[in-house]
């Protein structure tokens, strides 16, 4: 189950917005993809640890 995180596909969809010119490429704009790119690797870091909690579990089980 590889899907997106919720920070990075809402990056995502502001680009798309941009991309439509329905927002406009701006500093302000630039701070959130910032932000949203911070959140998404400290996502991507728990959904590892918790995978790699959940193999230790059980290779502690089956032991």
């Amino acid at each position: 189950m590889n899907t997106k995180s919720l920070p990075a596909h809402l990056q995502e969809v502001l680009e798309q917005h941009v991309a439509q010119s329905q927002l406009t490429d701006n500093d302000e704009l630039q701070d959130i993809f910032a932000k949203l790119n911070s959140l998404n690797s400290k996502v991507e870091f728990l959904k590892l640890k918790i995978i790699q909690n959940r193999q230790n579990k059980l290779s502690s089980v089956q032991k």
